[in-house]
């Protein structure tokens, strides 16, 4: 029974030594300056930059014909499109941005009243003098969630464009719809329910409180368009929230914070009743006062990665300082 019971030990003992992952039996070495990265200058580094067909392997479902100027319409896995061109004279001859976009992403129509539209938001000229004008995606003026693309230019001619756009059904015409002060308030009921503090107050000492936005947009989900509100929220001086509501019924469609926490207790409200006594003036028994937990906007200096000292905005909280 002993020998068994050492054997079962030491068969144990192996198999743990021998699971250990190469990992733990790297030798430590002594620390070595890291030196600056230099990028090689090898033939094929200052070319189009195109994916290569590996990334694209899958031909856009949607689209049921090949336009004329067109080479290739692939798809990323990431449900972004990449189109190649053939020498064109679409933007040349283009009478507008829209006109010149019809031509190369078809979209089903379905009998719908309400117009298609690219906008410019973005133009630039690199280094190799290719410009890449950045464009979004508008159905009936109003903006489609997500839905932008970036067009390559070489000597007038377009190239190639990336990106993602709207090429399924579209809406037949624009669904009644709420306000945007019914939208606001119902994204603040909702993140309530999430226990998110609301402000009452709009401003700290040296912070001001942005004004909550509302702004109607076409939201994309399951395979259609949907007539949202895009709420742009800050409850109280520490978070920013956004949100998408059904712009019919407020039912929220997605809602994500876009600030991290730094600090448990940003601001504080009290309702202790204050009373002041005097020849001009009564009790009052409603009176509510901020306290902030924060001595402060101010600046401070430190060293960044590389080293160097430099001078911030900052926000000081007793002996700490925070970038907001």
């Amino acid at each position: 029974m002993r020998i068994s019971t050492l054997i079962l030990v030491f068969t144990i003992a192996v198999f743990s030594l021998t699971a250990q992952t190469q990992m733990k039996q790297l030798v430590d070495k002594p620390f070595v300056q890291p030196q600056p990265l230099k990028v090689a200058k090898a033939p094929g580094m200052h070319t189009s930059g195109r994916l290569g067909k590996t990334w694209t392997p899958n031909p856009i479902a949607s689209i049921n014909s090949t336009p004329t100027d067109v080479e290739t319409f692939n798809i990323t896995p990431s449900g972004s499109f990449w189109i190649e061109m053939k020498p064109n004279q679409l933007w040349q001859g283009r009478s507008s941005l829209t006109s010149a976009l019809s031509a190369v992403l078809p979209f089903s129509k379905n009998g719908s009243q309400l117009d298609m539209s690219w906008n410019i938001v973005g133009d630039d000229v690199d280094e190799r003098n290719i410009n890449h004008i950045r464009i979004t995606q508008s159905l009936a003026g109003i903006p489609i969630h997500q839905q932008d693309m970036v067009m390559h230019l070489v000597n007038g001619q377009l190239r190639d464009l990336n990106g993602f756009a709207w090429t399924a059904k579209i809406p037949t015409e624009i669904p009644a719809h709420g306000n945007a002060a019914e939208a606001i308030q119902s994204a603040k009921d909702f993140l309530r329910t999430r226990e998110v503090s609301f402000q009452t107050k709009s401003n700290l000492l040296g912070l001001k409180l942005p004004e909550d936005l509302a702004t109607l947009v076409w939201y994309p989900k399951s395979g259609k368009l949907i007539l949202a509100y895009e709420i742009d929220m800050h409850p109280n001086s520490l978070d920013h929230w956004k949100l998408f509501l059904n712009a019919s019924t407020f039912e929220i469609l997605e809602s994500y914070s876009q600030l991290c926490s730094f600090s448990p207790v940003f601001y504080q409200e009290t309702n202790n009743c204050i009373a002041e006594h005097d020849a001009n003036h009564e009790v009052n028994e409603n009176h509510v006062d901020l306290f902030p937990v924060l001595d402060g906007a101010t600046t401070t200096t430190d060293q960044d990665l590389l080293g160097q000292n430099r001078t911030v905005n900052g926000y000081q909280v007793g002996s700490n300082f925070f970038m907001i």
